[in-house]
């Protein structure tokens, strides 16, 4: 996330079966899996199959066939790519692009800081290999697959500049389904491997409580892959009710669910049912908030009243966090869920700085730049009071009614900030003074928003070898997780305030590295 060098916003940079069952976490886990009978028409080797090709996949895939592999990458949907194509950046410490830029991070330190960040609840050995691996990742990323890394950046601002951004093949700034996805699927074409779309697994093939392959299906048949390794990155379980619901305790229609369908907990599921263990199921990747009826989280209305350092209020119509941190996402979320309403609100004067003066948090990959106007921000406002998605008001009193918060509360509390504003100390949160200006411009406007999720991020427990583990720490054979179908290198958050791009790390890293150690 890049800030404005300006003054307001400078100080944000401050800123086996019986096991399965025994084992079980949480009810959905405890209720047996109904039998699935599996009938396939025909039969075929490999010499590992790939399920899922979002970033973990792809790279497991591409580097698997580039070492001599017989590689069969499955994807249930007709693109690859997944969720991961929206990410922005992968994240990576004392890469090639680092080294140019004469950066260089001590590892032992940025690993006692992610620790501390998960309250050491991540497993140090998977944590420390991915930290030390994962700028060999990078470089191998651009070194054999051709993606154009062109500068690492910050998402939340207690983070190294471990975000690597990379442009596509016409050499502009661009997410990753353009590009690392499509040179990624190029290398594969190029190695040879067998990339099949439209192909969604079905099931595991077991025997004797190893893993020997994987049911397919091309819509008419269900069809056997006969492989000694099976890589799971299935994406995890965001899509999935149930699951969600049941592991996060939270309610899915609370939440704003970003990215593709189909992470439906295929893979965790799946490997469950026959041992394997979880590792703090739990874990989500926030997503700050959602704007009434978005359509993608970058839509300006959106960018301005979710991403922005602008007054959050809860259902009291009360202050309830440091709005410096709206731009880390799972900090945010954290604070807002922690509440049961929340509005984001703004007075003429912070949206005519936007407009003419400088935003505050921008976002080079998708098109906003901080410390500079935002061009259309103005009519974007007025589109959406004119489309019901936004409240306006004369009063403040008036917004409150509109709002459904008691209005003496919400009157005393943004007189409260503004005295803390010309002050230049907020005394309740601690808003860096830079940061602080007055809300005293009518009109002022007000967007009930929700929390949003980009993914889950809590799932497996496996080894520093992306085996899937079971109880009593044996790992299942033949079977390997990554990405979002495990999570042992994290705690209960998703890590943004230190090591930025660290999932879609985890993913690049791990598919590289489970297929090195299978057949390098």
């Amino acid at each position: 996330m890049e800030l404005s060098r300006r003054s307001f916003v400078a100080s944000a940079a401050a800123a086996t079966g019986a096991l399965a069952a025994t084992s079980a976490v949480t009810a959905f886990a405890e209720e047996a899996a109904p039998a699935v009978e599996h009938a396939p028409v025909s039969e075929e080797d490999a010499d590992i199959v790939v399920v899922g090709s979002g970033t973990a996949g792809i790279c497991a895939a591409t580097r698997a066939a580039e070492l001599g592999a017989k590689v069969i990458l499955l994807e249930k949907r007709g693109i690859l790519g997944g969720s991961s194509g929206f990410a922005e950046g992968v994240g990576g410490i004392n890469s090639y692009l680092h080294k140019q830029q004469g950066i260089e991070i001590d590892l032992a330190e940025v690993f006692q800081r992610a620790q501390e960040y998960h309250h050491w609840a991540a497993n140090s050995a998977v944590l420390k290999n991915f930290i030390a691996e994962s700028g060999p990742t990078i470089d191998w990323l651009h070194e054999n697959c051709g993606v154009d890394f062109c500068i690492t950046i910050v998402v939340s601002a207690t983070s190294y500049p471990s975000w690597h951004l990379a442009n596509d093949m016409d050499g502009n700034l661009n997410r990753i389904s353009e590009s690392l996805i499509a040179p990624l699927e190029l290398k594969l074409e190029e190695l040879g491997a067998d990339v099949r779309k439209d192909s969604p697994a079905t099931g595991l093939v077991v025997e004797d409580g190893a893993v020997k392959g994987v049911y397919w299906t091309d819509g008419s048949n269900e069809y056997q892959i006969n492989a000694p390794a099976v890589v799971l990155a299935t994406g995890g379980y965001s899509n999935n009710k149930e699951m969600l619901e049941e592991f996060t305790h939270q309610s899915f229609d609370r939440m704003h669910n970003w990215g593709v369908e189909g992470r439906d907990g295929d893979g965790i599921r799946w490997a469950h049912e026959i041992g394997g263990e979880y590792h703090i199921v739990s874990t989500m990747m926030g997503a700050c908030t959602a704007v009434p009826e978005p359509t993608v989280f970058e839509e300006p209305l959106n960018w301005m009243f979710s991403w922005q350092p602008n007054m959050r209020i809860n259902q009291d119509g009360k202050r309830f966090f440091c709005e410096a941190y709206a731009a880390d996402f799972c900090v945010s979320t954290n604070a807002i869920m922690a509440e049961s309403q929340c509005f984001s609100i703004m007075d003429q004067g912070y949206v005519d700085m936007i407009a003419n003066e400088a935003l505050p948090f921008g976002m080079a990959s998708v098109g906003y730049v901080a410390g500079v106007p935002m061009p259309g921000a103005a009519e974007t406002v007025a589109a959406a009071v004119e489309a019901g998605r936004l409240l306006k008001a004369d009063t403040v009193a008036e917004l409150a009614e509109k709002m459904g918060v008691p209005a003496e509360t919400l009157v005393a509390t943004i007189e409260k900030f503004n005295a803390d504003a010309a002050a230049g100390a907020d005394a309740e949160y601690g808003m860096p003074p830079e940061m602080l200006r007055p809300y005293d411009q009518p009109p002022y406007y007000a967007a009930p928003i929700q929390p949003g999720c980009f993914t889950s991020v809590g799932g497996l427990n496996v080894d520093v070898n992306f085996r899937v583990l079971r109880s009593d720490s044996s790992f299942i054979e033949g079977l390997y997780a990554l990405g979002g179908d495990e999570s042992s290198d994290t705690g209960r958050d998703y890590d943004v305030g230190v090591f930025a791009g660290s999932q879609q790390g985890w993913c690049a890293t791990g598919g590289r590295l489970v297929a090195e150690q299978l057949f390098a």
